[in-house]
């Protein structure tokens, strides 16, 4: 039986594949796996090239073996700490070196789309990568009209 880190390297593997799949050019791949409990799971896909940050298309294929390894990756650490993950991020670049980032209480945390740049919930520092133009005025407008928590879609699968 893997343990959790075996198990990591797997999901690094088959999250390459899926960046490579894409046939889109690549520097860094980054997945977010949010899980509350055993039947509510969302993803999301992201990858950067220098400081540019866009959308990483999944497939099928892709994310039911990463759903499958992510759930056993928190049922690992949850055995290991006593305390069940909410959210991972596992982030890759295109050397194979990877790496995973566990929050345990807050869903919101470790955020790696468009939405949560330059916030607080946003898994990249501040001066990682650019944050789009449209991006900063509608977390302006959101700021303007009293919206304290900015709201950032997630694939729910």
């Amino acid at each position: 039986m893997l343990n959790k880190d075996e198990v990591t390297v797997v999901a690094a593997r088959v999250l390459q594949d899926l960046a490579a799949a894409s046939g889109v050019q690549w520097e860094h791949a980054y997945f977010r796996f949010h899980s509350e409990n055993v039947g509510h799971r969302s993803f999301e896909f992201m990858h950067r090239v220098g400081r540019n940050l866009l959308p990483l298309m999944d497939d099928e294929q892709h994310t039911n073996l990463l759903d499958k390894l992510m759930m056993r990756v928190f049922e690992l650490a949850q055995s290991e700490s006593g305390e069940r993950p909410v959210v991972a991020v596992l982030a890759l670049d295109s050397g194979q070196n990877y790496n995973l980032k566990f929050e345990y209480k807050d869903s919101r945390a470790l955020e790696i789309g468009y939405m949560a740049l330059g916030t607080t919930n946003s898994y990249f520092r501040v001066d990682e990568v650019d944050i789009p133009e449209y991006v900063k005025e509608y977390q302006a407008e959101l700021a303007e009209n009293g919206v304290e928590e900015i709201p950032i879609p997630f694939v729910d699968r």
